[in-house]
């Protein structure tokens, strides 16, 4: 969900958890250009999707783990804890919220990084969040699953989460995440076993395009969680919205496009490999039983399923320019510009208001004294003055003594001596 703005020749790259801006389209980020791409960003009026993990943490707990001998599916879900994506989470929200450029936090797959998210709106910050159908539905427990194939089929990134995927669930509730989405790779299992030797070669992704719908039906609005309504916007509306191609997408009226769905809010459904389209040979819903499916699906107006039949029409689809500026999310910014200034606001301060030392202003206070160098202690110094000896003639004496090139000291320092004195 990225809003592409104009084609500027735009190609940056950088090594772990990427910055990558193509074709005027910022990608990932990373790196110390950060807070300059976001700058520029939000002043051309783009949506930024934020990949939120820290790349730095995951990078050293790899090595460690693969140190340790662990090198299956299950060092996946080690080295990418959930610590890695709260941290990052917080930090994309107070840069985005600082450079006044609004943020799309994708895969949070944790309750403590939904919780982040709904604090920092409630705060006013203009952030979006999202989770996939996977992290509604399935456990991060499968990467300990002695299968090692059957582990393997549920590697994505971030990783899936034990226990929280109702966390999750009442994230949607309470409103803390705004999309839905699939982050669909169907990849098989021989595909899978291309990181057979290690875990960081694993092809990391999950199908969910075609189960999306059904599961968060099936988890948040059958149990009365969220209403209908939401659903819609979760899964549609928003997504249109934040790409600024509502209401043309997303709503169902005269002159938008003809794709539509119709729904069947009581058939009941298993998910299984058997069943889905994809040409995955596994499924990690298998075994789901779900309340809520399609039977009906148009695409410009085309039927393209027809309850059991999939009719696929291929070069169907259309390009769409999508303008910058999003009314959904910058009037939102605006809003929060202005607030800002509110806050900022300058204090005008006369002259009695000004702060005082000692009874006089800053102005007033004297320089301080030159402190005398001091000399090294390595260098000698003598407590005897020769001006202060009893015998010691007048410095104007010995000017007008007419020998006084060779005026002999009586007394010198240390008493007489016999020879050059």
């Amino acid at each position: 969900m990225v809003t592409p703005v104009k084609r500027v020749p735009i190609h940056l790259q950088s090594a772990q958890n990427r910055l990558i801006i193509k074709n005027g389209t910022l990608v990932n980020h990373d790196g110390e250009e950060e807070v300059d791409i976001y700058i520029e960003a939000g002043e051309l009026g783009c949506l930024c999707m934020l990949y939120a993990e820290n790349g730095a943490i995951i990078k050293e707990n790899e090595m460690k783990v693969l140190k340790a001998g662990v090198e299956g599916p299950e060092g996946h879900a080690l080295a990418h804890p959930e610590e890695a994506q709260t941290e990052a989470v917080m930090r994309g929200c107070v840069l985005g919220n600082t450079t006044d450029c609004p943020i799309y936090l994708e895969s949070l797959m944790s309750g403590a990084a939904a919780d982040i998210l709904r604090k920092r709106k409630e705060k006013g910050y203009v952030v979006v969040g999202e989770s996939t159908a996977a992290a509604l539905a399935v456990d991060g427990a499968n990467y300990w699953h002695k299968s090692w194939s059957h582990s393997a089929a549920h590697v994505c990134t971030p990783p899936l989460r034990e226990g929280e995927a109702d966390n999750l669930v009442k994230a949607v509730e309470d409103g803390s995440l705004d999309v839905i989405s699939s982050h669909h790779r169907a990849y098989n299992s021989k595909q899978k076993a291309l990181g057979n030797k290690t875990f960081v070669e694993i092809p990391d992704g999950v199908p969910g395009v075609e189960e999306r719908l059904m599961v968060l039906w099936t988890k948040a609005v059958v149990p009365g969680r969220i209403s209908r309504s939401q659903f819609v916007s979760l899964v549609s509306s928003t997504p249109a919205k934040l790409l600024n191609i509502y209401p043309q997408k997303g709503r169902i009226e005269v002159g938008s496009d003809a794709d539509i769905l119709i729904w069947d809010p009581e058939q009941t459904r298993t998910l299984s490999k058997a069943e889905h389209g994809s040409k995955s040979d596994f499924s990690i819903y298998e075994g789901l039983e779900v309340t809520g499916v399609p039977d009906f699906v148009l695409c410009r107006g085309r039927l393209v399923k027809d309850q059991e039949i999939f009719r696929p029409m291929q070069g169907f689809g259309l390009y769409r320019e999508l303008e910058p500026f999003s009314p959904f999310i910058f009037d939102k910014m605006q809003e929060k510009v202005e607030k800002m200034k509110i806050v900022r606001r300058i204090v005008r301060r006369d002259e009695e208001d000004m702060p005082r030392l000692n009874g006089s202003t800053p102005e007033e206070i004297p320089p301080p004294e030159p402190v005398e160098e001091e000399k090294p202690t390595s260098q000698h110094r003598s407590n005897f003055d020769l001006n202060s000896h009893p015998d010691t003639p007048d410095f104007d004496e010995v000017r007008a003594s007419p020998s006084r090139s060779s005026v002999r000291v009586r007394a010198p320092p240390g008493g007489k001596s016999s020879g050059f004195w």
